[in-house]
């Protein structure tokens, strides 16, 4: 797999020497611009996963370049980094689709961190999209064949429960029945349709394993947590998680998913902080 890419678009010579030196020895493939037109040319030429935008430029602001990128599809995420710790700067930078916003002169471990976070993103939206495609191949109609009466009640109760909002559905049945069949189509028909639905089966994970992938961890969470992951439940925000043999979900990790069903909101294995969720279970 070839390393990740990022655009240093900055007009400072020993600037660009440090952050390139720096994301080459993380691993990355580091590039340079020294302004907006030279890094529109490259992003077109080479589009890079990354950018690390300076907000002052020689011919413009990274403000401005942000909202060139915006009509970009699909656009490169971009740090911001300014020399001037302003709000309104930051806010506005978020609204355009900027990942994060550093002040400068840049703190490197805090820099990596940033990095590494949306790489992390990168990587999870990048699987997320290689798994919808293996299951749309798989999964495109119904794949359910069915014409008694109880299977007719269970197409009515699907059609019914998919125009409910974003309300939690327990489906039953013995192994094989079609369960994960009916809550893809529960999903399909829903107003998620259109975005991620990914199935985990609960009994062939440990209990740290399941609650690391479902909630993430903060890095340093335990022995083998080298950097910040986030969970399936941040992963597929907006979309669908079908919960297989949920039954043989430890408790403890059933406790923190019941407070995510009551109050929408979830918190990373080693974290003192929630963050919010919007996803359906099924």
């Amino acid at each position: 797999m070839r390393p990740y890419s990022v655009l240093i678009v900055d007009d400072d010579k020993l600037v660009r020497w440090v952050l390139e030196n720096n994301l080459t020895r993380w691993g990355y493939d580091p590039a340079c611009a020294t302004g907006v037109e030279d890094a529109l040319v490259q992003i077109r030429l080479f589009p890079p996963d990354l950018i690390l935008l300076d907000q002052r430029l020689p011919d413009g602001t990274g403000l401005d370049m942000l909202e060139q990128l915006s009509t970009l599809a699909p656009h490169p995420e971009v740090i911001l980094l300014t020399a001037f710790d302003r709000t309104d700067v930051a806010v506005k930078a978020m609204k355009l689709g900027a990942a994060d916003y550093l002040s400068k002169p840049v703190n490197i471990e805090e820099l990596k961190v940033a990095v590494d976070r949306v790489f992390e993103s990168i990587r999870l939206r990048r699987q997320l999209d290689l798994i919808q495609e293996e299951q749309s191949k798989l999964f495109g109609g119904w794949d359910i064949i069915g014409t008694s009466g109880a299977m007719q009640r269970v197409y009515e109760f699907v059609n019914k429960v998919a125009k409910v909002g974003s309300s939690t559905v327990l489906v039953g049945g013995e192994t094989g029945t079609g369960k994960e069949l009916v809550a893809r189509r529960i999903h399909k028909l829903s107003a998620r349709g259109d975005r991620a639905f990914v199935a985990v089966n609960c009994s062939t994970m440990s209990e740290t394993l399941l609650e690391s992938e479902l909630f993430g961890h903060e890095k340093g969470a335990f022995t083998d947590a080298v950097a910040l992951k986030r969970g399936l439940l941040e992963a597929v925000d907006g979309g669908t998680l079908f919960l297989d043999e949920i039954g043989e979900m430890n408790p403890a990790v059933q406790v923190k998913l019941l407070r995510v069903f009551e109050e929408k909101k979830a918190r990373r294995v080693g974290s003192t902080r929630d963050y919010s969720v919007d996803v359906r279970i099924i």
